[in-house]
């Protein structure tokens, strides 16, 4: 059996990982490449990718029994039709990019409420103003879009700073959960961003969530209030998002994630200064690629014993 490892931002395994890769799998014939100039003339000879091979190449890996990605998000390879064969497992890494995500949003929420911006601006200009915080956090709600490993690690942190925290998933929860007050389900979305004075988004990207943030949806929201993705761009009209914050309605938006990535050097949210934009990079960590093969480790073990896999992806729902 032969496995292609393609190297990348999210997964470079050290020699010390490949070297207990072969050892532990001896029947494996690992083979690494770079992610970004592999070459693809013998794709057709491996059972198993990690990483992200081009979707264009993966039509002629006719022996592909399974894919696992490096990341959370599978938008790309979510098509069964894109593949040679529809027997293909699709794994992805849920859970290894979920802390520091929500590290990442609790300092956006901060940041925002303690206007860190200005004083930054301040401080070139060497202004002295005292800024009273916009609210104190523990009077401040968050309504959490999704609630997946990420949005159960953005619960959990905005609880310790003592948050209301709702929560909009698909499936309707019973009972109580800790860290969050109240769910809503996908429908009643709208009731839940009317409360909430920070929206995160940490939804998968999928038709049903394409530009979940629209016109109407931003309409909902409490007037003065902060818009926060670290999901997917294509979970917000950027449009209407900008027309919100050019006009005010929403205090500001602080973005990991954009419909177009990079984000076009023309576009308006650049120079907005409501408005703070991270290049992706919400999920990364010094500790990023050992926890994705730490997975695919423990995912190769099942595969191979036949046992159940970590983070299957559901081609009819898209995650």
């Amino acid at each position: 059996m032969r496995a292609l490892l393609l190297e990348g931002l999210n997964f470079y395994p050290t020699d010390e990982e490949l070297r207990r890769l072969r050892e532990s799998f001896p029947s494996v014939d690992f083979t690494v490449r770079k992610r970004g100039d592999y070459d693809s003339t013998d794709i057709d000879s491996f059972d198993i990718i990690m990483g992200f091979p081009r979707v264009v190449d993966l039509k002629r890996a006719t022996r592909l029994k399974w894919l696992q990605t490096p990341s959370a998000g599978v938008d790309q390879f979510t098509d069964i039709t894109i593949f040679a064969h529809p027997y293909v497992i699709l794994t992805k890494a849920s859970g290894t990019y979920g802390r520091q995500i929500g590290d990442h949003v609790i300092g956006f929420i901060i940041a925002h409420n303690h206007s860190f911006l200005t004083h930054y601006e301040n401080m070139k200009q060497r202004k002295w103003e005292l800024i009273f915080p916009h609210k104190d956090l523990r009077h401040s709600t968050v309504a959490i879009i999704g609630f997946g490993d990420l949005g159960r690690q953005i619960a959990r942190k905005s609880k310790a700073l003592d948050m209301e925290v709702l929560v909009v998933r698909n499936k309707e929860v019973n009972g109580t959960q800790q860290n969050v007050e109240r769910f809503f389900t996908a429908d009643r979305m709208h009731e839940a961003v009317e409360q909430a004075d920070y929206v995160v988004l940490a939804a998968a990207g999928t038709q049903d969530t394409y530009h979940l943030i629209d016109a109407a949806m931003i309409t909902h929201m409490k007037q003065g209030s902060v818009l926060i993705n670290v999901a997917r761009g294509s979970l917000v009209d950027e449009k209407a998002l900008i027309e919100a914050l050019e006009r005010r309605y929403l205090d500001a938006a602080y973005l990991d994630v954009t419909e177009q990535e990079p984000l076009d050097p023309e576009s308006p949210l650049w120079s907005m200064e409501n408005v703070l934009i991270t290049a992706h990079c919400s999920g990364l960590s010094r500790n990023s690629s050992s926890l994705v093969n730490e997975l695919f480790t423990r995912n190769l073990t099942s595969f191979l014993t036949g046992q159940e896999m970590h983070n299957v992806v559901d081609f009819s729902r898209g995650y």
